[in-house]
Order: C-alpha cells, then structure tokens, then sequence
C-alpha cells in the first residue's frame, strides 16, 4: 500500500494600513451605494468648512452629538446656533 502525499497549506498574512477607505457601512436598500464610516466620532470638535448653506454655516465650529449609520449624517451641535445635521464632505477635524 503507497502512502499519497499530502499538498501542504500556504497561507498568506499581510497587514493593510488603516484608511477610512478600507472600511465601509454598506447601504442595505441600494447596492451600489456605501458609506464610509464618520470622519469624526461623537463627542470630537468639528469645523465646518463646505456647508451647503456656506454663508450661514462655513467657519463655525461645533461638537459632534451623534452619527446616522443609515444616513450619513454627523449631528452637530454648531455654537451659536444649534444642532444641525451635515455630510462628512462639509465638515473636517478641528485641529487645536
């Protein structure tokens, strides 16, 4: 009796750097659409700088209350003004 030789298992490890890009929310009712997760996590600073409403909103600062996983939108709470809702494009970081 002939023994078979068995295929040895490769396998491959490699770390990826972490970028917002590699982690997604996907969307469950369109599928071509994604979310990226939020620029900033509630409770961080936020500086508005591309408003859609630029001459009411654009240079204000404000804390991040919360974040929709379903729509995208950070809630922030503008000084000044109030709470107001707004997409990770319109809002950056605020940098101390």
């Amino acid at each position: 009796m002939t023994e078979v030789p068995r295929k040895r298992q490769a396998r491959t490890i490699n770390t990826v750097p972490l970028k917002r890009s590699h982690l997604v929310q996907p969307e469950l009712f369109h599928q071509t659409q994604i979310h990226y997760l939020p620029l900033i996590v509630p409770g961080e600073e936020a500086y508005i700088y591309d408003a859609d409403e630029w001459q009411k909103y654009n240079g204000r600062r404000g804390i991040v209350t919360g974040y929709s996983y379903f729509t995208g939108l950070h809630n922030i709470l503008v000084s000044g003004i109030g709470e107001r809702q707004f997409l990770g494009r319109e809002i950056m970081k605020s940098r101390r």
